[in-house]
C-alpha cells in the first residue's frame, strides 16, 4: 500500500471514496423503501431465521420473505463495510497528516479490507439476482402444478426444481468453463478469507433481517371513553413479515382487577380489529396488551427478548 501524496494516490483515493459513499447511498435509500415493503408482506406464518422440522420444506411465501431478506442482508453488508472502509481511511489520514505513519497502519489495512469486501458484496449481489429469478419462478411454478393439481409431496416438487436447476446450470457451466475457470481465479486473487468474512457477516445479518423484519403495532382511536357517550372499544392490529400469524397473536384488555381476553377478526391486508363492548367494562384506567412470540429488540435490558408486547392505555368514565 503506498503513502498517500502523490497526485496520483489522492486521485485514486477521491475515485475510491466517489464509488464508495455513492454505493452506500443509493443502498440506503433502496433499504428505506424495502424494508417496511417486506415487513408489511402477509405470510400468515411465523417465521423463523431456522424453520422447525415441521416446517420443512418452506411454503413459496415464506421462501420469497427468505430470499428478499436475504438481499436485505447483502445490502446492509454493503453499508457496513463501505461505512467502515470511509471510517477507517479518514482515521488514517489523519494520522498521516500528524505523525506521517508506516503505510501498515491498523487503519488503512482495516480501510484495504473493508474495501474489498466491499466488492465482493457485489460479486455476491448479482449472484443473488441471477439465481433468485429462475429458482423462485420455478418453485411457484412446482408448488401450482405438482403440489396443488397433480398432488406431489413438496419434497417431490423441490427435488423436481433442484433437478431442473442442476440441468441447465451444469452444461451452461462445461460449455463456458474457460471463461468461468478465468473468473474463478480473477475473483480468487480478492483473497478467500475476504469471502470468507462477506460470508459469515451476511449470514448473520440474513437471520438478523428474518426475525426482525416484522410489523406489529396495537392502535386505538382514542384514549377516553365515556359510557353515557359511546358504545364499544374499538382497537386495530397491524401484522406483518416475519410475524404475520395471526393464530400466535394474543390480545388482553387488563386493569388491576381482571384481564379480558379480546378477538381479532380481518378487516384488511394484515389489519385485524377487536370491539368490546363498554357495558362491559366498569369506570376505570385499562391497558390494552399485544403479546406475540417472537424475538423482539429494544432500548432497555436485557435488549432482546423471546415474545413482541405492545400496549396502550385507555381511560373509561361514567
Amino acid at each position: 500500500m503506498s503513502q498517500p501524496g502523490t497526485t496520483q494516490d489522492d486521485e485514486a483515493w477521491k475515485e475510491q471514496f466517489g464509488f464508495v459513499s455513492g454505493t452506500v447511498l443509493v443502498w440506503g435509500v433502496i433499504l428505506l423503501q424495502l424494508w417496511p415493503a417486506i415487513a408489511g408482506v402477509q405470510i400468515g406464518k411465523n417465521v423463523q431465521a431456522i424453520p422447525a422440522r415441521g416446517d420443512w420444506p418452506v411454503s413459496v411465501a415464506v421462501f420469497w420473505f427468505q430470499a428478499l431478506t436475504l438481499g436485505i442482508a447483502l445490502g446492509l453488508g454493503v453499508i457496513l463495510f463501505g461505512v467502515l472502509h470511509v471510517i477507517t481511511r479518514g482515521l488514517w489520514l489523519v494520522r498521516f497528516s500528524l505523525a506521517d505513519p508506516p503505510s501498515s497502519h491498523l487503519s488503512e489495512r482495516i480501510s484495504h479490507r473493508a474495501y474489498v469486501i466491499l466488492h465482493v458484496y457485489w460479486l455476491l449481489l448479482v449472484a443473488y439476482v441471477l439465481l433468485l429469478a429462475p429458482t423462485g419462478v420455478l418453485i411457484a411454478v412446482a408448488d401450482d402444478f405438482l403440489v396443488r393439481q397433480a398432488a406431489w409431496t413438496p419434497w417431490a416438487a423441490r427435488l423436481v426444481v433442484a433437478l431442473v436447476l442442476t440441468a441447465v446450470f451444469i452444461p451452461a457451466l462445461f460449455i463456458n468453463r474457460y471463461r468461468w475457470r478465468r473468473f474463478v481465479k480473477n475473483q480468487a486473487a480478492l483473497g478467500m478469507s475476504n469471502y470468507l468474512i462477506a460470508s459469515i457477516i451476511a449470514t448473520v445479518l440474513w437471520f438478523g433481517a428474518i426475525e426482525f423484519c416484522y410489523v406489529t403495532t396495537l392502535r386505538i382511536d382514542r384514549h377516553l371513553f365515556e359510557k353515557s357517550k359511546d358504545s364499544y372499544v374499538t382497537l386495530f392490529v397491524d401484522l406483518g413479515g416475519s410475524a404475520s400469524a395471526i393464530a400466535d397473536a394474543r390480545l388482553y384488555l387488563e386493569n388491576s382487577s381482571r384481564r379480558i381476553p379480546l378477538s381479532l377478526r380481518p378487516v384488511a391486508n394484515g389489519t385485524y380489529i377487536a370491539i368490546e363492548p363498554l357495558s362491559q367494562l366498569p369506570p376505570g384506567e385499562y391497558t390494552a396488551r399485544l403479546d406475540y412470540p417472537h424475538w423482539s429488540a429494544s432500548l432497555e435490558f436485557p435488549f432482546l427478548s423471546t415474545s413482541i408486547r405492545r400496549q396502550v392505555g385507555l381511560i373509561v368514565v361514567p
